[in-house]
């Protein structure tokens, strides 16, 4: 992932967190986990997806938006189940954020 970012809380500590009282937005990446030929880890996408809401994250901060980038969710190779399965985790995660956005979370 992408330690080094002020917005990715796998590298952050409590103390860091805690300072800020109240974040807009959590961004959470997920990418496949599958070969990539001999000179590519089998995580690319995932710490591709990762090292890209980082930016957007700060983007978000220079708006003035507080944001954190959340431990990223690896899907399985897409050549185990193919795109069904890839639409399956899509439709899943919609069906989260929306029941999430219905919740009073503040």
């Amino acid at each position: 992932m992408a330690l080094n970012s002020p917005f990715d809380i796998t590298g952050a500590k409590w103390g860091e967190v805690k300072q800020t009282a109240h974040y807009h937005l959590a961004i959470l990446p997920w990418g496949a986990t599958e070969p990539h030929n001999y000179h590519l880890p089998y995580c690319t996408d995932m710490l591709s997806s990762a090292a890209i809401a980082c930016e957007v994250a700060e983007k978000a901060a220079q708006k003035g938006a507080h944001a954190m980038v959340l431990p990223g969710n690896p899907l399985k190779s897409s050549a185990e189940k193919g795109a069904r399965y890839a639409q399956a985790v899509v439709e899943k995660y919609v069906e989260l954020v929306v029941e999430l956005a219905m919740k009073d979370l503040y």
